[in-house]
């Protein structure tokens, strides 16, 4: 029989399923020829000691499929590069969010790669093995995918548009990660696992590639297997990361919920249910929340994704925040409940200017919340804000920024975050970035939180202006911890 080795390797600080793994060989069990010709080995999902080490004890493969995020495509390609070069013949298949819709240029720079799979991959991986069956395979029968030959790239566009429900069989019912479990239990670390119960995103955001990737038709998976992993998952798992871009936007999340949250006290096994909220907020999202936040040991609360308070920018990146208004109301029924509520804001976006940046962290200290969570935007692959146009438009510039430690230069991961805009320098990007990391720090960590407060009670001026003053402050005061933290701060070009 023919090895088919599956790889999805977790990032750094912890182990993870490798979901996506689970779902290629549980599409691939639907087949008969596949099963009878090809046998599908452990999954690789966590690299140790180093990638050399995991190319060693790949045995004789005929189809190697990795999936590449941005967590881990430095060291998933260069065990691509390792297993091609000792076993030539082998098939290699990539797939992920890190696989460019415009394939040429990165086929180009990874002639081990034999094909790309572009957006979601079961159906296309299943039709590969069995055109991999033919002495000649001829990909264009396959769709959905790019190769290059004779130097010559061709891409052949998927049979049919994802607008069926999802039907491919549950991995964790099949006990396709029990190998996964034994293994990381003999680590003596945490079973966390990643769960979804619908794909798509109607959403637009161009900052992201999540409904680019998956289309932005949102797919249920079938209820009556949900329920049943529920049980599954209750009885094995610690953690469940919830893999929707939007949870709580179907009125049958409620149901769902409720059964975790069941499962969780019945089983005492499930300790935290990971979730990415809908972004325009309903009542099922509330309400979701009310039940499953009030478990977690952590506290770690309902996080709103604002992103940016400045309508022009909304604007720019096709952002539709839920109204200002209705935020107050919100935050004030979930944290009666004991829910801390956190904001999610985005530095570098498009038309933002540093004014209009600042009077967005102070409406954000205001609304008073447990914490405020600030990323640099960054460029991913098939993000719209990734196209030539936008970058050329509002002239962003980027910086490699190293998110893993491989433990080896080339293992090293890597994202390109904004450093630079039209309305942004570089300089006041980075002092903004210190900024927001000193608040986090000395306001959300309350040892400057009621000297704040005094500040806009006693000269009506704004909280982000104390902060603003005492930032460059603590830049004069050298012998001070809080000099020493934010000029620390620093970025790898």
């Amino acid at each position: 029989m023919k090895k088919v080795y599956l790889c999805n390797i977790s990032g750094s600080y912890q182990i993870v399923m490798p979901y996506s793994c689970g779902l290629l060989h549980a599409s691939c069990t639907t087949d008969t020829q596949i099963m009878q010709e090809y046998d599908f080995q452990d999954y690789i999902f966590h690299v140790p000691r180093g990638v050399d080490k995991i190319a060693d004890i790949v045995d004789q493969p005929s189809v190697l499929g990795l999936s590449l995020l941005s967590w881990n495509v430095n060291r998933s390609l260069k065990l691509a590069r390792l297993v091609k070069e000792k076993h030539p013949n082998c098939l290699v298949v990539v797939g992920g969010p890190e696989v460019p819709d415009e394939a040429l240029h990165f086929l180009s720079n990874n002639p081990f790669v034999d094909i790309a799979v572009h957006k979601e991959g079961e159906e296309t991986f299943k039709k590969i093995l069995i055109e991999n069956l033919n002495g000649e395979p001829d990909w264009s029968k396959v769709g959905g995918l790019s190769v290059i030959k004779d130097g010559v790239l061709s891409s052949y566009a998927k049979k049919s548009p994802f607008l069926n429900p999802i039907t491919t069989p549950s991995p964790y019912l099949l006990g396709l990660f029990e190998h996964c479990i034994e293994y990381v239990d003999s680590m003596g670390l945490p079973r966390l696992n990643i769960w979804e119960t619908n794909r798509g995103c109607p959403f637009s955001c161009t900052f992201c590639d999540w409904g680019s990737f998956v289309n932005q038709k949102v797919r249920p998976v079938d209820e009556a297997r949900l329920l049943l992993e529920i049980e599954y998952i209750g009885e094995r798992f610690d953690e469940i990361h919830i893999a929707d871009a939007n949870f709580g936007i179907l009125s049958r999340d409620l149901k769902i919920a409720k059964n975790l949250r069941r499962v969780m006290l019945e089983k005492k096994k499930l300790k935290s249910v990971h979730i990415t909220y809908t972004k325009n907020l309903n009542s099922h999202a509330i309400e979701v929340a009310e039940l499953l936040e009030t478990l977690k040991p952590s506290r770690a609360g309902f996080t709103f994704g604002i992103q940016s308070f400045t309508e022009e920018v909304l604007v720019n990146i096709k952002r539709q925040n839920i109204p200002h208004k209705n935020i107050d109301s919100l935050k004030e029924r979930l944290e009666s409940k004991g829910i801390p509520v956190n904001f999610e804001m985005i530095l570098g976006l498009p038309g933002e200017t540093s004014q209009t940046f600042l009077n967005g962290i102070n409406r954000a200290l205001e609304i008073g919340l447990t914490d405020l969570r600030v990323y640099q935007v960054a460029l991913y692959p098939n993000s719209e804000m990734n196209n030539p146009e936008t970058i050329s438009k509002f002239e962003l510039k980027t910086e490699r920024v190293q998110i893993v430690d491989g433990g080896i230069d080339d293992e090293n991961e890597y994202v390109k975050n904004v450093f630079s805009t039209k309305d942004l320098p570089r300089d006041e990007i980075i002092r903004l970035k210190k900024l927001v990391e000193m608040i986090d720090v000395i306001h959300y960590g309350r040892w400057t939180y009621y000297m704040s407060e005094y500040f806009t009670r006693s000269t009506g001026r704004r909280i982000i202006d104390f902060y603003n003053e005492l930032y460059f402050f603590f830049i004069n005061k050298k012998d001070s911890v809080n000099h020493k933290m934010i000029t620390g701060w620093y970025i790898d070009t």
